[in-house]
């Protein structure tokens, strides 16, 4: 018995190594026995080319969900004042910036500010452009709510607007049905870049495509360790914009 834990330590031992070493990695199977024997357990290694498609797809999600900048993070701090404006970026310049500015409306708290900011960086290297449209009216260096013109709840500076994406990740200004023109999985990659951004604190997400609602709600509870009824509370039809996706954060 001593032999067998030494070994099977040993083989344990290799196996954490292994699977330590990144995602581009081959992966390892339970290790197994031979009945009757005191033979040490073997892992199975599997080649790249005969990973099962879940696992493959699973570690692709995992490359996407990339680290941020945390640069961003500290040239916009956490505030409770409608006092930064997102950065203007016109349509030509959007590939570059991940970005572009298309809404009169581009003022809100910092961190909010950061937030888009910190998910355009992810988006650009992976050749998806966002439309941002409107986030808030300007506000002072007081905490103060801010009414914007033509918004019933847009006031705190916490609230921004997306357009939907096509299969090239370009914004678009269609409906969710039209399939020619609007892409799910280019849409739903933007949402959970901003969802990364700053996963808890989460108010809303509003988007009119069903399907899209249940990815995105299979998304927090997976990452992010939501409760499913909570989750289920947070993602909502979007009362305001029939084409459009409005992301509200906390605070």
């Amino acid at each position: 018995m001593k032999v067998l834990k030494a070994a099977h330590t040993s083989n344990a031992s290799v196996l954490q190594k292994n699977v330590c070493t990144g995602l581009d990695r081959d992966f390892f199977s339970t290790p197994t026995f031979k009945s009757g024997t005191s033979k040490a357990p073997t892992a199975v290694v599997h080649k790249v080319s005969e990973r099962p498609a879940a696992l493959t797809k699973m570690l692709e999600e995992e490359k996407k969900r990339a680290t941020f900048n945390s640069g961003i993070d500290k040239k916009y701090p956490r505030s409770n004042t409608i006092s930064t404006q997102l950065p203007q970026v016109k349509p030509e310049d959007g590939k570059a910036a991940g970005y572009y500015t298309a809404g009169r409306y581009q003022w809100g708290r910092a961190h909010i500010v950061g937030n888009i900011l910190k998910a355009a960086d992810v988006l650009k290297k992976e050749g998806i452009t966002m439309g941002v449209a409107d986030i808030n009216q300007r506000g002072g260096d007081e905490a103060v709510e801010v009414d914007t013109p033509g918004y019933r709840n847009r006031d705190e500076g916490r609230k921004a607007t997306f357009m939907a994406l096509n299969s090239s990740g370009n914004p678009v200004n269609c409906s969710f049905k039209d399939t020619t023109c609007y892409d799910q999985d280019k849409t739903f990659r933007m949402m959970t870049a901003l969802i990364d951004a700053d996963p808890d604190n989460i108010k809303t997400l509003e988007v009119n495509d069903g399907e899209l609602r249940s990815r995105l709600s299979d998304y927090l509870v997976k990452y992010h360790n939501y409760k499913r009824i909570s989750a289920n509370w947070i993602i909502r039809r979007n009362h305001e914009f029939k084409n459009a996706i409005n992301i509200e954060w906390r605070e």
